[in-house]
């Protein structure tokens, strides 16, 4: 392979003869382009031979080549530069929760998610949060959100549950060393203190395409340190809380299902026929569950496990107040563990916002 044709060869020798033609010296070079003479020098002798993309457009500027000499520049330096580690799968804990095949309503929503991960630039990694009141659904729609975005993030989705409903919510020391070693960094490379671990989960991501999920998260502190500060990464928040605090985060307040979103909701649980059989009853439902899709979604499962009971029945029962939040239940899912803060809305049918 001959060095004299800048179509072949590696970037140092390419990057000679490319000057050459161009009649400059290496200061002359490194005045055109904006780079240092050392660091122009240290390119043609060899030493760095991966130069980022930026470098090597800031030389093809300066030099004026052909166009395939332009890529020829470019392929070599491609070839030079260190291949990234792969992302290690998830362990268990960290992965994606399941996507329900039955999840209902919430295009508005996720449509302006997704325009939110389509115009984001590296510079201000995108964050999202969804907030909003118990079984509102928060969960689901986030988890439903990064399903149908995985595809825009090669490099891993990784979901962490911040428990910020409990007593003691998750530290967020004990979060970024979970994320950290989810990332490939070996146990004894995880920094002890808090900053210095956020700073290395920065430095990682600052050229991944990743998708983190941060579910139910109980204020500003806990969320702040796992925010990347540069790179592609989306990140997905979401609370019960308002957290007015974090800055420069787009914001998507879910509200209640409205009443034909809510039955439909129900056909998928519960099936089209059952639903149009007792189309009144279904509605009937839908209001008495608040049009909350927790509620919902508990009433139509209730229905599924039984199916010789009519809907009628139970909403005959859900229309007792005081027994409402007992009837709402389906093996282990309960309305009352969720609404414990907020279940006058279940008590009373009126729009909820």
């Amino acid at each position: 392979m001959s060095t004299d044709d800048p179509a072949r060869g590696d970037f140092a020798a390419l990057l000679r003869t490319l000057r050459g033609r161009a009649g400059l010296s290496q200061e002359e070079l490194a005045h055109r382009s904006g780079l240092s003479v050392r660091a122009v020098a240290d390119m043609e002798r060899g030493r760095t031979r991966g130069p980022q993309r930026r470098t090597v457009a800031a030389l093809v500027a300066a030099l004026a080549p052909a166009e395939a000499e332009a890529g020829a520049l470019e392929r070599a330096a491609a070839s030079g530069r260190p291949r990234p580690k792969p992302v290690p799968a998830a362990p268990a804990g960290l992965r994606l929760p399941r996507d329900m095949r039955d999840f209902t309503a919430r295009e508005a929503d996720l449509e302006r998610l997704r325009a939110v991960a389509e115009e984001a630039g590296a510079a201000h990694p995108p964050v999202v949060l969804v907030t909003g009141q118990p079984g509102l659904g928060k969960t689901a729609f986030a988890v439903r959100a990064a399903h149908s975005l995985a595809g825009r993030y090669p490099d891993g989705q990784l979901a962490v549950d911040l428990h910020g409903t409990r007593a003691e919510p998750a530290d967020p020391r004990e979060v970024l060393g979970a994320l950290l070693r989810a990332c490939g960094v070996a146990d004894a490379a995880v920094p002890q203190d808090l900053e210095s671990r956020s700073g290395l989960f920065t430095a990682l991501l600052e050229d991944r395409r990743m998708l983190l999920l941060l579910d139910n998260a109980a204020d500003e502190a806990q969320v702040r340190p796992l925010l990347p500060a540069a790179g592609p990464t989306l990140t997905l928040v979401t609370s019960r809380n308002a957290l007015a605090g974090l800055e420069g985060v787009h914001r998507l307040a879910l509200g209640v299902l409205r009443r034909e979103e809510s039955v439909a909701l129900m056909a998928r649980v519960v099936g089209p026929d059952r639903v149009a059989a007792e189309a009144q009853a279904a509605r009937d439902l839908a209001d008495l569950c608040g049009q909350l899709p927790l509620a919902v979604r508990i009433a139509a499962q209730r229905l599924a496990a039984r199916p010789q009971e009519r809907l009628a029945k139970l909403a005959a029962q859900l229309s007792d107040e005081g027994r409402r939040l007992d009837a709402l239940q389906a093996g282990d899912l309960q309305v009352r563990a969720a609404f414990a803060l907020s279940y006058r809305c279940l008590l009373y049918t009126s729009r909820c916002v």
